[in-house]
């Protein structure tokens, strides 16, 4: 893989915040840090070991390959960290740690303290998540309770991603920036103990455990997310995955007993499914709309489009807000895809403009969506055409800025599980909206 060499990070970022000087500084810094990954040193993979375990929760969200990664990162690196301080003052802010080995971006160690580093200036202190008390607990025959429901966020978000394959596979059928089956096959070649499904009974049993003999110390647990790809009838032509994600959540219904909202993400379902999966105990629904433009949806999530089709899609996701209510129907539209070669914009103002008109629509009818952004994964279908790939920061950060005041004009409440926003305050470390403020 060669990319080009970055400009000084330090410089570029300070001629941001003079451009963009109504915006966080967190904001175009995070937004940075995502758009290029980050790298480790070998003292703060050294560090990393005595901290939370790397979670692969769903996607691999690394730029370098698994197969890749020389210096143990798989084990030893976190999969987020939070930055603060620093020559920019900066708040408390928590970034995804997308492992890069090409990033100018790279987490060492100074005077015995993890620092944030671009161009090899010191721009920030770090920290790591601290390892969960449950994560060294496992079921009899070896399963670890970690494998099955993992820890993401800095407090205690729980997030199990019941169905870790999906019935959309290959070229003509898979997400094009997804990877969530090829990421199973390279974490079982880790030596990880994942199965395509997990078995509702246990993953209730996880949580009810993490609920009833939680340490007074330890974060209370602010939502359970469960996510998962999709089950497919070939045969007659039908998704067939509503029975098992109603098992799921009436089993983790039943363990939370009202303690912690469940979100759930599936694909967009009729409103009869919908009101099932919220009569089991979903408290919000999201079903990713992934990329606004009608043309590059097709392109981009052929299997969402043959299945159930791009307007029929988005007319889903509007009802949900029927059955949920305004600001627990959250899809994600995946920041930065609609650039992608060779079928994207290529203009990053064009590409803006695209993905505001479908936050406009969604948020005018109570609709919330998140804006992460993109991860070119290498094991994605996207990976080699878009390898060398690092997206203009202009796009993300005016994204976050629309997102922000379009939430600002339909007065609408936070997105489910995550109840703060702004800088310093936000939980979300996958795209720097909710640092708006």
């Amino acid at each position: 893989m060669h990319i080009p060499t970055p400009p000084g990070r330090a410089a570029e970022l300070e001629d941001f915040f003079r451009r963009y000087d109504d915006m966080p500084r967190e904001v175009i810094v995070k937004e940075d840090i995502l758009r290029w990954g980050v790298r480790f040193s070998q003292a703060a993979l050294a560090i990393g070991s005595e901290y939370r375990a790397r979670s692969y929760f769903i996607f691999s969200y690394d730029r370098t390959s698994l197969d890749e990664m020389d210096k143990g990162e798989a084990l030893k690196a976190p999969d987020e960290v939070k930055i603060e301080g620093g020559p920019w003052g900066l708040r408390s802010t928590l970034v995804s740690a997308r492992i890069h080995y090409a990033s100018p971006w790279e987490i060492d160690v100074e005077d015995g303290e993890l620092v944030l580093r671009a161009d090899g200036g010191t721009v920030a202190r770090v920290s790591y998540p601290g390892k969960p008390w449950y994560y060294g607990m496992a079921f009899e025959d070896g399963q670890l309770y970690a494998e099955l429901v993992p820890v993401v966020g800095w407090s205690a978000r729980m997030f199990s991603t019941v169905q870790r394959a999906c019935g959309f596979w290959g070229d003509k059928e898979e997400c094009h920036f997804c990877d969530i089956n090829a990421n199973l096959r390279a974490l079982r070649r880790q030596g990880h103990n994942y199965t395509p499904s997990k078995d509702p009974a246990r993953v209730a049993a996880v949580i009810k455990n993490m609920l009833d003999k939680r340490p007074a110390e330890e974060p209370e647990i602010d939502c359970i997310i469960l996510s998962g790809g999709t089950n497919l009838d070939r045969a007659n032509n039908r998704i067939i995955d509503k029975g098992f994600y109603v098992d799921v959540v009436r089993a983790v219904s039943d363990a939370v007993a009202g303690r912690a909202p469940i979100m759930l993400q599936t694909v967009a379902r009729e409103k009869d499914v919908l009101q099932s999966f919220k009569d089991a105990g979903v408290t919000s629904h999201h079903a990713n709309v992934e990329v606004w433009d009608k043309t590059l949806f097709g392109i981009m999530s052929p299997g969402k489009d043959h299945w159930i089709g791009r307007d029929e899609w988005i007319r889903r996701t509007v009802d949900s807000v029927d059955i949920f209510g305004p600001g627990n129907v959250t899809p994600g539209l995946v920041a930065g895809v609609e650039m992608a070669r060779p079928h994207g914009f290529t203009d990053w103002p064009d590409a803006v403009a695209s993905t505001t008109e479908g936050l406009d629509y969604l948020m005018a009818r109570g609709v919330v969506p998140r804006v992460p952004q993109w991860c070119i994964e290498p094991l994605s279908g996207l990976a080699r055409q878009n390898e060398d790939l690092i997206l203009p920061l202009e796009y993300f950060v005016n994204i976050c800025r629309n997102w922000f005041e379009l939430w600002k004009k339909y007065g609408l409440p936070n997105v489910c599980g995550y109840p703060v926003m702004g800088p310093g305050r936000s939980l979300y470390q996958n795209g720097a909206f909710l640092d708006m403020e």
